[in-house]
């Protein structure tokens, strides 16, 4: 990712979709988890690259994911803030309350952005099946504004999504395969691209 504003879309989207708020000593924290190694490195280096803070890194195991091991990539204190408020997981008022807004918050202004937000969406949360298997590409959201805003950008950019609730947890997902291609076109996952249209013809 060459310009700046689409390292800061990017990093926007995984701290929207992967990324967990909390409370420490130190004040605001804010964790962001993922069990594929290499998306926590691209974590890092947006981080590095558009704030150069310095992150807590932190291997877990999960009994319940078959001893799956994640890893968390954690900004604390003033580095927090600063993140939350710049991708406007935070507001701040005029009298200093804070407040929190579950939706997607940003709005990307260029393609380029948008397409870079995209993809930081599909890093965090998406996954999608072989095209021989059929086709189908979801992200998994926590909050329901959180899905219902990604399903209307993906409206407003052309394409046909879809939600539903499993659990707790609500799933956009898509299932035409021009939708599905066009969508990895854009977020420049080009060999998947090439590949999902060698399936298709």
């Amino acid at each position: 990712v060459k310009n700046d504003c689409c390292r800061r879309a990017e990093l926007f989207a995984l701290f929207r979709f992967c990324g967990v708020i909390g409370i420490s000593r130190a004040g605001l924290t804010l964790t962001l988890d993922t069990s594929l190694e290499p998306v926590a490195q691209r974590i890092l280096s947006l981080i590095r690259k558009v704030y150069n803070f310095p992150c807590d890194i932190r291997r877990v195991e999960r009994e319940q994911l078959n001893r799956q091991e994640r890893t968390q990539i954690v900004l604390s204190g003033d580095d927090a803030r600063r993140a939350l408020l710049d991708c406007r997981m935070l507001r701040e008022g005029e009298d200093g309350a804070i407040s929190f807004d579950a939706g997607v918050g940003f709005e990307p202004q260029e393609d380029c952005c948008r397409d870079a937000y995209f993809r930081g969406v599909f890093l965090a949360c998406g996954t999608m099946q072989p095209p021989n298997k059929g086709y189908h590409l979801e992200f998994v959201v926590e909050g329901a504004q959180l899905a219902n805003d990604l399903c209307r950008m993906f409206f407003d950019t052309g394409w046909n999504a879809h939600l539903a609730q499993r659990r707790e947890k609500f799933v956009v997902y898509m299932k035409e395969a021009e939708c599905i291609a066009q969508f990895l076109a854009h977020i420049g996952a080009v060999s998947a691209y090439l590949q999902m249209e060698d399936e298709r013809m």
